[in-house]
C-alpha cells in the first residue's frame, strides 16, 4: 500500500530533483539499473527514504526485486527498512563535507527496520561523487546533473 506525505510540507527541491532523476534513470536503464544496485546490495526488499526538516518533507521508496529496481514518491506500507535523514545531511554527504560513517554514527542517518539497506545511501553518494568528476561527453551530462542537484540545495 502506498502512503503519501502526511505532514503537508513541500518536498525539498534538491532531494526531489535527485530522486526523480534517479527514478527516470532506473526506468530507462531497466536491467542495467537493477545490476547497478544489486552489485551493492544483493537482496530483495522494499526500502523507504524519509528526508524531513522543519521546512520540507520528501519521501521516496525503492522496490528491489530480482528482475528490476523501481522507485517512486511516497512510502510503501510494510517496507523492510526506512532510511531517515535531514535534507541538510544528504546535502553534506553529496558535497563531501561529511562522510557516510560519521553521519551514521552521529545519528545523521537513522534506520528503522533491516539495517542492511543503509548501504544504499553509500551507493548513491559514491556514484554522485563519481558524477561530479566524470569526463567526456557522458561525463558532461553527469556533471550537469550533479551541479543542478547542488544548485537546488543552495536555493532552498
Amino acid at each position: 500500500m502506498f502512503i503519501m506525505n502526511e505532514l503537508n510540507l513541500p518536498p525539498n527541491p534538491g532531494v526531489e530533483y535527485f530522486f526523480s532523476t534517479v527514478n527516470r534513470i532506473f526506468r530507462l536503464a531497466g536491467f542495467f539499473g537493477k545490476k547497478l544496485v544489486h552489485y551493492e546490495i544483493q537482496k530483495r526488499g522494499l526500502v523507504n527514504w524519509d528526508f524531513q526538516d522543519e521546512k520540507s518533507c520528501t519521501q521516496w521508496h525503492f522496490i528491489l526485486d530480482t528482475d528490476n529496481v523501481s522507485s517512486g514518491r511516497g512510502f510503501l506500507k510494510n517496507a523492510d527498512s526506512t532510511i531517515q535523514m535531514k535534507p541538510a545531511t544528504f546535502n553534506a554527504l553529496l558535497l563531501n563535507k561529511t562522510d557516510f560513517i560519521t553521519a551514521r554514527l552521529t545519528g545523521g542517518i537513522r534506520m528503522v527496520g533491516d539495517p542492511n539497506y543503509v548501504v544504499l545511501v553509500s551507493y548513491f553518494v559514491k556514484n554522485f561523487h563519481k558524477s561530479r568528476q566524470a569526463t567526456g561527453l557522458k561525463g558532461f551530462f553527469r556533471r550537469r546533473f550533479a551541479d543542478k542537484v547542488l544548485k537546488k540545495f543552495e536555493n532552498n
